[in-house]
């Protein structure tokens, strides 16, 4: 009786939970990777354009 209720219910559960967490992270990573190369951009952009010297460890 136990190891049928493991079989239908507790492995699906398992398993859909592995996947909406590897799901989320996948996400979460694509959003990071963005937001430093936008980052990066401006960056660079500022390092360039700026009228003064610039300190990179500063801006940091």
């Amino acid at each position: 009786m136990l190891r049928q209720f493991k079989r239908r219910y507790i492995i699906p559960v398992v398993a859909g939970g592995f996947l909406f967490v590897g799901a989320s992270f996948r996400d979460d990573f694509f959003e990071i990777a963005k937001q430093i190369e936008i980052f990066t951009t401006l960056f660079k952009t500022v390092n360039q354009n700026y009228v003064d010297e610039t300190n990179p460890a500063d801006l940091m």
